[in-house]
């Protein structure tokens, strides 16, 4: 069975990005060296990306493709610009793409988000690991960590780490 981990950051009040979408507020995190530490041994550990439409749109903002070589799925009705060949849009439920990755033979998915795809995989109970950065910030509105649903998950910790910075990152099944 291929690993699907919801791997993000987010505000202590549980947003992942402003209503616009925006992740300013966590710029700062990106130069602390403890916590860029973690990222690359993360995502040499994946070889498959779920992402939402709109993280994807945010992403065409960079000047490359920041996951060449792994194949990424992004979900969508819309048609977008293609960043990379390593690109496939799909309207495809999350079921289907990661049976679709499975039959790759691929083993370890990322999936970066939004939170109307993260609940859409929750609740199709395909999230194996929940990887969460809990940012020393409280926004007071944005995009949450979830959509809303009466989708109960019970999780059990396997990791909790503290940054010097304020960052802690719990990681649960």
């Amino acid at each position: 069975m291929i690993e699907v981990v919801y791997y993000v950051a987010c505000s202590m009040d549980g947003f992942i990005s402003l209503p616009d979408g925006s992740v300013d507020w966590l710029t700062r995190y990106e130069k602390d060296e403890e916590v860029a530490s973690e990222f690359p041994d993360f995502e040499e550990s994946i070889d498959a990306i779920a992402i939402g439409s709109k993280t994807y749109e945010f992403m065409l903002n960079f000047p490359e493709w920041p996951h060449p070589g792994k194949t990424c799925w992004v979900f969508t009705t819309r048609r977008l610009e293609r960043f990379s060949h390593d690109i496939v849009f799909t309207q495809s439920t999350p079921q289907q793409v990661v049976a679709e990755a499975q039959a790759k033979g691929l083993r370890r998915m990322w999936l970066i988000g939004g939170g109307h795809l993260a609940a859409q995989f929750r609740r199709a109970g395909l999230i194996t690991e929940y990887v969460i950065s809990y940012v020393p910030i409280i926004l007071g509105e944005g995009i949450p960590l979830f959509a809303p649903g009466p989708y109960r998950t019970m999780l059990s910790p396997i990791e909790v780490k503290q940054f010097k910075c304020g960052l802690v990152q719990i990681r649960m099944r």
